[in-house]
């Protein structure tokens, strides 16, 4: 049966006996104080019997648990000893000094009820307030379809470094009319005249070098997943015949080469727009809040996962960010006063 909190109060509690030892501006202060305004019990009624059995305990207690977990990175064991002997949990969890806790198989069955009933991103849901940034491009339109279908969120721009700036991941974003701030992928550094400096037409099919000459061949091939990628040729007298040869290249049958993939338009573009004094200044003050934000998600333990199988690394992924988001929830409300 669904059980929920006792808002008795005894010469136990520790907000009566341990309130002035706890720091009123830290993380286990703001739990007390906020975090049931954000999740209650009532919650969880749909997945709890409500007139038999003997009460449980307080599912948004287990949820702080898990919070507070999370945000200590602690395997279940050593936060039921912190339940039992931590005046600061004590105090986040609104329990008495004399709590002892519970079995820390509870915490396993807890979370097994939360997948089970599909209930693993309703903590999430309730205190999301910072926008998501996908581990790497190939997750980034999973990920937007996702935050459109369970969160409401419509995505207009994406920010990401290098990594999320190649051709491929440039045309998904423009084909879905989403924005995508990203320098493109740094070219190989060869000590060599790079391609950026010569003229890609594409269109004509022709790349012309900086001091004027022009590649005659054409080569076509297709790639792994079937896309069109051409190498152009120049020819082996025109480069010869060259002063900036040695800087250029140093194939001895052939002359230079270069390859322009199938997303080589897309890439084109980008490289003019990067060099803008707006995109500077949107890329440098979007950047360094998104790289901070996941440096945070690792310091609370997201490297790794303690789990084995998606959904519950998923679901200790997603507890992971309400904690991070309630500590900002938390500083807003304080700046707020």
């Amino acid at each position: 049966m669904l059980g929920k909190e006792d808002k008795q109060i005894s010469f136990f509690d520790t907000g009566f006996a341990c309130f002035h030892l706890i720091d009123k501006n830290s993380f286990y202060a703001k739990m007390r104080n906020f975090a049931d305004k954000i999740i209650t019990d009532d919650d969880f009624a749909d997945i709890y019997c409500l007139d038999n059995g003997r009460p449980s305990v307080p599912p948004v207690r287990l949820t702080k648990v898990l919070i507070l977990q999370n945000y200590e990175n602690l395997s279940d064991r050593e936060a039921l000893e912190n339940i039992r002997f931590n005046i600061k949990w004590k105090y986040a969890l609104n329990v008495p000094i004399d709590y002892e806790g519970f079995d820390r198989s509870l915490l396993v069955y807890f979370r097994a009820r939360l997948l089970v009933n599909n209930k693993d991103k309703m903590v999430f849901k309730k205190n999301t307030g910072t926008c998501q940034k996908s581990p790497d491009q190939d997750m980034a339109e999973p990920l937007i379809d996702e935050a459109k279908e369970e969160f409401g969120v419509t995505t207009r721009s994406l920010t990401g470094d290098g990594a999320y700036g190649s051709g491929k991941m440039r045309k998904e974003m423009s084909d879905e009319g989403i924005e995508l701030i990203s320098k493109t992928p740094a070219l190989k550094d060869i000590r060599k005249l790079n391609k950026e400096e010569f003229d890609v037409d594409i269109k004509e099919e022709r790349v012309v070098y900086p001091e004027g000459k022009v590649a005659r061949m054409c080569h076509k091939s297709k790639d792994v997943e079937g896309e069109i990628t051409k190498t152009f040729v120049f020819s082996k007298e025109v480069c010869n015949a060259c002063p900036r040869k040695d800087g250029c290249t140093s194939a001895r049958n052939t002359g230079r080469t270069n390859s322009v993939g199938p997303y080589e338009e897309y890439l084109q573009k980008a490289r003019e727009i990067q060099k803008t004094e707006e995109f500077k200044e949107i890329y440098n003050e979007r950047r360094p809040p998104v790289e901070r934000k996941i440096a945070e998600l690792i310091f609370h333990g997201l490297r790794k996962t303690r789990y084995i199988g998606r959904r519950k690394s998923r679901l200790q992924a997603l507890f992971t960010g309400a904690a991070v988001n309630l500590k900002r929830i938390f500083k807003e409300q304080q700046e707020k006063k």
